[in-house]
């Protein structure tokens, strides 16, 4: 991300004294970079548009007529706080009170001919390089960087997800088209071979939006950015193709502040999953490919990867990928035992229970959180035969089970616009009420609960109390769904 940029000007008489060269060498030695450059003639208009804040005073006139004596040196310096450190370079505007040591005190007399302009706010900075460089600055890497600016010490990873990377491809669609794919308005499944030409048919058919996605890597990046200015740092843990769609992903990741740890695949292609959305609501249809290869043996062995589980404090997993890896659960869910860190896995979707309960068996007893929402929690109690299959019953009875660890388990069942209940131990839930969105508001319920797992690590790894981690779950949700996709809004993100 480029440094702040400020211009500066050599004036006529500057230039004509040959002083250009000896200016210049200042703004290096102070470490500041050149990014633009170039000797030019204004037109009279050109000057009058640059000084127009000055065009009602009477030495107006012959300022742009002193301007026009001769051809400028126009630059633009890049480097942390060069508005502000340039001004000072440069001096007061009339000589005779400039120190000595600065520009116009070591060099000029006289305030008609003080040799130099320097833009003096950022907002003035913008507008002054985009009237003397249209044509645009120059981006690049200086060799001295890292002898000017110390790298800051990263921040401690202390929130590590692990899942299925995929980039959403989010569509809204008639209803033929869920009748056509056999999707259901709230459902999340994976694809099957009758769903092969779905994606690059929504592509051609319809206006699509690439958003990355994957349930843990959303959590992940929102909270994320949450915790931006923190020092608190999330990383990710899964498996992308190397192709144009996992260098989106990076970006993406990367935009939103979280370190990945990418295993990549050479011959599969990134994942994706098709969003269909229909008056407010979606249907999810994953197509794992690459997501689908990942293997602990070796990338957990690597030395970045091996540092950021070691490092993590909180780990956190959907359930999606019990379909993926459960080996890499069960050692991430082992090491958070024996060191005393916190693992929450969500339940993720209803086929999950239905399909995958062994490795959901063999997870829990390790999880210190549980997550959920109603639906799931009814398919937990079938499956797992239980009376009641309610959102309380499923939270207390899932809070209560046996655990590896004396922490009490807290589970946490969503229910929409109703309230979220919570079960600490197996104790009675408590009830935390949702606050109304208007309905007009509601753009996209798409990674609601994910959102909600984000807002929640966001307060949890930072020592909240359980009812401030469920308050900012409801918040960000909320957030959430008054945008196209699992993304905080843009002053937020």
């Amino acid at each position: 991300m480029p440094r702040e940029q400020t211009y500066i000007m050599v004036k006529p008489d500057g230039v004509q004294r040959g002083l250009v060269g000896n200016i210049i060498s200042r703004f290096e030695a102070k470490g500041f970079k050149l990014v633009a450059l170039k000797l030019v003639s204004p037109s009279k208009a050109h000057l009058e548009t640059h000084y127009a804040d000055l065009k009602s005073k009477s030495f107006f006139p012959s300022l742009i007529q002193y301007m026009m004596m001769g051809p400028v040196c126009a630059m633009v310096w890049e480097g942390d706080n060069a508005v502000l450190t340039g001004r000072k370079m440069l001096g007061a505007t009339n000589p005779k009170d400039s120190a000595p040591g600065t520009i116009r005190g070591d060099m000029c007399i006289h305030v008609g001919r003080n040799i130099c302009h320097g833009s003096d706010s950022v907002e003035s900075a913008k507008k002054e390089i985009s009237l003397w460089f249209p044509e645009g600055i120059n981006h690049y890497t200086h060799a001295s960087d890292a002898w000017v600016y110390e790298k800051p010490a990263p921040k401690a990873l202390t929130f590590l997800g692990m899942g299925n990377p995929l980039l959403d491809i989010s569509a809204e669609v008639p209803q033929k088209e869920f009748d056509k794919w056999g999707a259901k308005p709230g459902d999340a499944i994976l694809a099957a071979e009758k769903h092969a030409s779905m994606y690059a048919d929504l592509i051609k058919d319809y206006k699509v939006e690439y958003i990355a996605g994957g349930a843990t890597q959303n959590s992940v990046r929102v909270a994320a950015a949450l915790l931006k200015n923190t020092d608190i740092s999330c990383g990710y843990i899964g498996c992308i193709g190397k192709d144009q769609y996992g260098n989106q992903l990076k970006a993406s990741a990367a935009k939103a502040g979280v370190q990945t740890f990418y295993l990549e695949d050479a011959e599969a292609q990134t994942g994706t999953c098709a969003v269909l959305i229909k008056d407010k609501e979606r249907s999810l249809i994953a197509n794992l490919s690459a997501a689908n290869k990942y293997t602990p043996d070796k990338h957990m062995e690597l030395p970045a990867v091996k540092s950021a589980i070691e490092s993590a404090k909180h780990f956190y997993i959907s359930g999606f990928f019990l379909t993926v890896s459960p080996p890499a659960i069960m050692r991430v869910a082992k090491h958070a035992a024996e060191a005393n860190k916190t693992l929450a896995l969500n339940l993720a979707a209803p086929f999950i229970m239905q399909f995958f309960k062994d490795p959901l068996v063999a997870a829990l007893p390790y999880c210190d959180i549980v997550f959920g929402n109603e639906t799931e929690a009814k398919e937990f109690a079938t499956q797992f035969k239980l009376s009641d299959s309610s959102a309380a019953a499923v939270a207390q009875h899932i809070a209560g089970l046996p655990k590896k660890t004396s922490r009490p388990r807290i589970c946490c069942i969503t229910q929409g616009s109703t309230a979220t209940v919570v079960s600490v131990g197996g104790q009675k839930p408590q009830s935390f009420p949702v606050k109304p969105i208007k309905q007009s508001l509601i753009v996209d319920t798409n990674g609601a609960g994910d959102a909600f797992v984000g807002g929640f690590f966001a307060k949890f790894v930072r020592g909240a109390a359980l009812s401030e981690c469920v308050e900012t779950g409801h918040e960000t949700a909320g957030l959430i769904i008054q945008q196209s996709g699992c993304k905080l809004p843009a002053n937020m993100a």
